[in-house]
């Protein structure tokens, strides 16, 4: 690939590191009485977090980068579902902010992040040790977003806001960085890269003043094309403060953006939802809020899209009105659906979807209160076994964790009349186990951690269920071996 307009630099090799301090833990569940019914959230640790990042593998496992707020040094931590998290520090010489995490060919992880007035991208070879690299030295505004990309080759791609004045593209050829140094000009905040089914860098934003031609206040995609860029403007109604975007499997683009307006003494934002067929682009509003000079009211920011393998949109943002509130937005075959997640979080939310395209989020809660907190939709309770929960049908587990012996399960005769089933499932949703049938009068029933075939099952978490006529009651429980 021919190279556009840029300076090159060498690659400069600031350390190598290992695993350093490694933490494995078993996943414990998060008591957050706020989280929505149909989420699970667990703690993968009990520490001070900001600047979040998450990516996902073809495995399903997800790989999660941020910085630890007492230290200020960036860590890494991978997440296996059903199975327990392991972490260490990026880096425990050089402070970091705003991560931004992608996986290479190779399933390994890349991080992006800034350090001391430089871009930083950070390596995690097989053997676990770090390659830390300066891409850029030069200075991140706080106020943008950081995004990475890599290609089928291994080419890593990051797309930052620099000096509070510009959006900057850095890129990997040849053995060196290479930098795009004719996007000059204030930009808003919103900001996204990722690379095309061609294989191609695109960038999608909404410049504010002094940008190429004139694109000021226009929801605009940029993709490279050899030695320049194809510009192609989305929407010419109103600037953008954040957005997102991905392809769907027919490689079409797909955004998330939270435009603003003003009117008289109030600013609205505007969630919408935009996908291409090929032809032209389409517009779906999802929500307004609106604030005024005095505060009152509310605001909005985007936080993510992924497009799950049937081509169905799933969105995640944050309003904030009297508090922050997480909504996760799909559409469905009949509209659009959505639910608060979780409220009192801070900003950083990494979202994406999994394997069996199970969203999944990282928060952690505001104010001085440690946890690394990860929730994701409990496709059992959404999908396997759609019954109402009844929160009064109380269902005891003792012990929880179970390490050795055996669980008892007891249901209070004063909940249920009639037989009950009682069955155990996997993280994924998979029957593991049915303890009793739908006829069953027990009350009190005994796991000890095997299958229907009487295997032992490994570690992880897992829920057990019972149902009586159409009351139903689903509690989490956790095998520790």
């Amino acid at each position: 690939m021919k190279k556009p307009h840029c300076q090159s630099s060498s690659l400069s090799r600031v350390a190598q590191i290992g695993f350093g301090l490694l933490v494995t833990s078993i996943l414990w569940p998060h008591n957050a009485s706020a989280i929505h019914p149909l989420w699970i959230a667990d703690t993968l640790e009990v520490v001070r977090v900001e600047d979040m990042s998450m990516a996902v593998d073809s495995s399903g496992n997800l790989h999660i980068a941020y910085v630890n707020r007492d230290t200020g040094n960036p860590h890494y931590g991978k997440y296996i579902p059903g199975g327990s998290w392991t972490s260490e520090p990026i880096s425990l010489s050089m402070p970091g902010i705003q991560t931004s995490t992608a996986i290479g060919p190779s399933g390994q992880p890349i991080v992006a992040f800034h350090s001391n007035d430089s871009l930083i991208v950070a390596r995690r070879s097989v053997g676990g040790a770090w390659s830390i690299e300066v891409a850029d030295p030069h200075k991140l505004c706080g106020g943008g977003n950081t995004a990475v990309a890599v290609d089928d080759t291994g080419g890593v791609h990051v797309l930052y806001h620099v000096n509070c004045s510009h959006y900057r593209y850095v890129w990997e050829e040849g053995g060196a960085w290479n930098t795009y140094t004719t996007l000059a000009g204030m930009a808003w905040e919103g900001a996204d890269l990722k690379i095309n089914p061609s294989g191609d860098a695109v960038m999608a934003w909404s410049p504010a003043v002094g940008i190429i031609g004139d694109y000021i206040g226009r929801l605009s995609l940029f993709t490279r094309a050899g030695s320049s860029w194809v510009v192609e403007i989305v929407d010419t109604s109103r600037a953008q403060s954040d957005l997102f975007f991905d392809y769907d499997s027919a490689g079409l683009p797909r955004i998330l953006d939270n435009g603003f307006s003003f009117w008289g003494a109030q600013s609205c934002d505007h969630l919408g939802y935009r996908e291409y067929d090929g032809v032209s682009w389409s517009y779906s509003g999802l929500s307004t809020i609106c604030i005024n000079d005095l505060g009152l009211g509310g605001y909005r920011d985007a936080k993510g899209i992924d497009i799950a393998t049937d081509g169905t949109p799933h969105t995640l943002s944050v309003r904030f009105q009297d508090g922050s509130h997480v909504e996760y937005k799909v559409r469905r075959p009949g509209g659009w659906t959505s639910e608060t997640v979780v409220s009192g979080v801070r900003s950083e939310l990494p979202f994406v979807l999994g394997d069996q395209d199970i969203p999944y989020i990282v928060y952690a809660p505001t104010g001085q209160t440690p946890g690394l907190i990860l929730a994701f939709r409990d496709s059992l309770l959404a999908t396997t076994l759609p019954k109402p929960i009844d929160r009064d049908f109380v269902l005891l587990t003792h012990p929880n964790p179970l390490s050795t012996g055996s669980m008892l399960i007891t249901i209070p005769d004063s909940r249920v009349s009639g037989g009950v089933t009682v069955s155990v499932y996997d993280v994924r949703g998979r029957l593991v186990r049915v303890l009793a049938s739908r006829d069953s009068r027990a009350r009190t029933l005994s796991w000890a951690g095997r299958g229907d075939k009487g295997n032992p099952l490994p570690s992880g978490p897992y829920f057990v269920r019972a149902v009586s006529g159409d009351r139903t009651f689903t509690r989490k429980i956790a095998l520790v071996r």
